[in-house]
């Protein structure tokens, strides 16, 4: 039965993350190099989001409904609100940024900073998955070569090893960790 009215749904998450820098310099001195700066940035963050179909703190919400047959029914399905999440997540994600440095003096002895490298990493972990918990480590290299040409280099790492599926004959992934796999 459809009835017209208001129907309100609080939905949410929560998160919280720490960043820091870390900073190496190693005076040089070799021609017109000065010195080499490393700036070292890892990050940490934690995200919590429930699944709104079970009882939250032991209240239920009332998004959900069950049939005759006990499947799930949601009330925000096919609306412009969208379904209500049924996906737990528990997700502590992890970060590194490198980025390599020179401090160049030029012919009238100024002083100019140069980016040699920048390398990224990121991946995350979710407790809250049944199997395959860690997410593909994703990894970024820039750089600017001699005459202005900028390279950027993108790659995504797979921990978790292949196997053959005999029955269709296509390589599936498995929930066991092995040598790091570009994808």
């Amino acid at each position: 039965e459809v009835v017209d009215g208001f129907l309100p749904r609080h939905t949410g998450s929560t998160s919280l993350s720490a960043n820091t820098k870390i900073y190496g310099i190693l005076p040089v001195g070799i021609s017109r190099f000065e010195s080499f700066r490393h700036i070292l940035s890892p990050s940490i963050s934690y995200s919590w989001r429930p699944d709104f179909s079970e009882n939250f703190f032991g209240i239920d919400l009332g998004y959900f409904q069950r049939d005759s047959e006990g499947n799930l029914y949601d009330k925000f399905a096919g609306s412009m609100a969208g379904s209500t999440s049924k996906q737990k997540q528990k997700t502590m994600g992890f970060s590194l940024n490198n980025q390599f440095q020179a401090k160049i003096r030029d012919k009238e002895n100024n002083f100019t900073k140069v980016d040699l490298l920048i390398w990224k990493m990121s991946s995350s972990y979710n407790f809250a998955a049944d199997s395959m918990n860690l997410s593909p480590v994703r990894s970024s290299l820039r750089t600017t070569l001699p005459g202005g040409f900028k390279l950027d280099v993108s790659m995504t790492h797979d921990f978790y090893q292949l196997k053959l599926d005999e029955d269709d004959e296509t390589l599936k992934r498995i929930n066991t960790y092995g040598n790091p796999r570009l994808t």
